[in-house]
């Protein structure tokens, strides 16, 4: 079912803002734009269930009247405090009991902050959201540069149909399994769809007949255009291929030779039901197949098949061509 889309920004009337860059302004960011509203925005129409604002913890869940799994995320400071700069740590799962009690977990994941990285953006249904954060003012793509970081919350667009394992996070996706650091702001670990290999463990997706079994998935971007410390030449940005890509939720480690290309019932992992090679995609995400921005200011918004969208900044090795739809996934 197409999910209409809402964009949030830092620069809205009445937004919420990230004045010093705390675990508390990210959960209140988080809750004004998902359960709340501001100014003349409203809501998101997740719920929050569950909070323990003294210790800086949250927990959210999406809406099952949008056609969401009910999903929970727990949002809480990385290391209890409410500093400057201190990560948020995002656990998806199925569902909860109360503010610490999760079941069927996924990985802990982060959204980072630093220095500078006072704007923030979020693009949202009522069933996922992509949030990002960053510089106020920068180039669209930069060589080794602190740029901003990016979560993905939510239902993936599951090739199971009724997945009930389909909620998930996605951050810091060059990073394995749980982490629970401070900090990943770092540009190689933001967002960096060049440097995400086929073993990295992204995210943990129960198998989808309920039991309480999982694999580890990975994204797998088809393509992405290599960046070098020598910026290239100005592209001319009308020569638009119209040529996209969506981003593959596919297992992580997967060796063809070995009896990991079977399910836990011992089918093959291409015909699985319960743990497909290919599980779905990063809902509204399209990567294009020839990129062309590299030297222009940010933020971009571009027409892509009759409907805008936002382009994410790289601050690694590719030439930014990752794009979330604003209008409608």
């Amino acid at each position: 079912m197409a999910q209409p889309v809402t964009v949030y920004r830092w620069d809205d009337p009445g937004a919420p803002q990230l004045t010093n860059r705390k675990p508390s302004e990210i959960i209140n960011v988080l809750k004004k734009c998902l359960v709340e509203g501001y100014g003349t925005k409203t809501p998101l129409g997740w719920t929050l269930e569950f909070e323990d604002a003294p210790n800086f913890k949250a927990a959210f869940r999406n809406s099952t009247a949008a056609g969401g799994s009910g999903g929970y995320v727990q949002c809480k400071s990385s290391n209890g405090t409410d500093n400057s700069n201190i990560a948020v740590s995002m656990t998806p799962a199925k569902s909860m009991t109360d503010i610490d009690t999760l079941v069927q977990r996924g990985f802990i994941k982060p959204f980072s902050l630093t220095s500078g990285w006072v704007c923030w953006v979020l693009i949202g249904t009522g069933t996922g959201f992509y949030l990002i954060s960053g510089l106020a003012t920068s180039l669209i793509s930069q060589w080794a540069t602190n740029l901003e970081f990016t979560a993905f919350v939510g239902d993936i667009d599951s090739l199971i149909p009724a997945d009930p394992a389909r909620f998930v996070v996605a951050s810091a996706i060059t990073q394995s399994g749980d982490l629970s650091n401070t900090s990943y702001a770092s540009w190689n670990v933001a967002w960096n769809p060049g440097n995400t290999g086929v073993s990295t463990e992204v995210m943990r997706c129960y198998d989808a007949d309920n039991a309480n079994s999982y694999r580890s998935y990975t994204i797998q971007f088809p393509y992405h255009a290599q960046l070098s410390s020598v910026r290239p030449a100005a592209t001319d940005l009308t020569l638009k291929r119209d040529i996209y890509h969506r981003a593959m939720i596919v297992l992580s480690g997967v060796s063809f030779g070995t009896s990991n290309t079977l399910d836990r019932l011992g089918k093959w992992i291409f015909q699985s039901d319960v743990s497909p090679y290919l599980r779905g995609f990063l809902p509204g995400y399209l990567v294009e197949f020839a990129p062309r921005y590299t030297s222009e200011n940010w933020p971009v918004i571009e027409n892509i098949d009759g409907r805008q969208h936002w382009l994410l900044r790289q601050g690694g090795n590719s030439i930014a061509g990752h794009w979330i739809n604003m209008e409608q996934w």
